[in-house]
This record gives structure tokens, sequence and C-alpha cells, in this order.
């Protein structure tokens, strides 16, 4: 989600909503505290409760903002919604990346380096195969963004499930 998210933005942003470089670097800045705060957030709820339910509540958010960003896309897109939608989708995963990582890592704990090596190739991978495919339709259009970051996010909650259902 995050690479079809670093790949389609700027050509979103000032291709469809005409922002000029200034405003795409201040929307995209804004995101990135926004997903540093969320980080800020989950550490300290930490202490509350469970990896498994902070990455849950994440994912789900994510689905939800995505799914509302492709409606956005689709109905012809409004700049203040679409700045709202990323915003919170963005944010969402400082509840996703470091608990997902942890949960992945800590069922490796015996080889924890080769453990971290494929989640890094892993993730890198579909960044390689989201990458292109948010600019499949041209840069007229946000739909395969949002797709890819739905698609993303359904993903990672499916995954969850799978996980949590094998134990």
């Amino acid at each position: 989600m995050l690479f079809g998210y670093i790949s389609a933005s700027p050509f979103v942003m000032q291709e469809i909503h005409d922002l000029s470089t200034g405003w795409f670097t201040l929307a995209f800045a804004l995101n990135a505290a926004g997903l540093t705060a969320a980080n800020i957030v989950n550490a300290k709820l930490l202490g509350r409760t469970t990896l498994h339910k902070l990455l849950r509540a994440g994912l789900v958010l994510l689905v939800v903002w995505s799914a509302l960003f492709g409606l956005n896309a689709l109905l012809g897109p409004a700049l203040w919604i679409t700045v709202v939608l990323l915003f919170l989708a963005v944010s969402s995963l400082g509840l996703v990346i470091a608990n997902a990582a942890t949960i992945a890592l800590e069922q490796v704990r015996h080889a924890a380096g080769t453990g971290s090596a494929i989640l890094g190739a892993l993730q890198f991978l579909l960044a390689a195969i989201v990458a292109p495919l948010v600019g499949i339709a041209g840069e007229d259009t946000a739909v395969p963004m949002a797709l890819a970051m739905f698609l993303s996010a359904v993903l990672g909650l499916a995954s969850l499930a799978v996980a949590r259902t094998r134990g």
C-alpha cells in the first residue's frame, strides 16, 4: 500500500488535482507526519493492548479509508476529500507496519536475521509489482491507486485472519 501511495500520489495530486510541487510536498510531508504520529500512538497503546489488536485495527482502518478513497476517485475526486483520506490511510499504517513485522519476526526468533531478510525481500517484491500497476490507466485517474490501496489492505487483513486461525 505504501509503495502504491508513494508511486501514484505525485500524479494524483499534481496531475488530477493540479497541485503545485510546493503544495504536493506539503501534503506528502503532512502524511509522513501522520504516519509518525500514529507510530507514537501505537507505541503508547502497546502497554494497554496486544500487537494483534492494534494490527487488526490499523488494517480495518486502512480498508475503510482506501474504500472511501476509491469511491472518491470513481466519483471524480474532490481535492479536500483526497487529502483527508490519504492522510488517514497513510496514518493508519502506523498501526500496521511495525506490528506486522514484529508478529512475523516473533515466529522465527531462532532465525531472526533470515526472517528479517525474507520479510524485506517480500515487501520489496510486492512494491515492485504494485508500483507500476498504479499508473496502468495513465495519470488522469486515481482509480488504480485506490484499487491497489484497497486490495493491499484487504490482503493484509485476510493474511492476519488466516494466520490467527492457524495459531
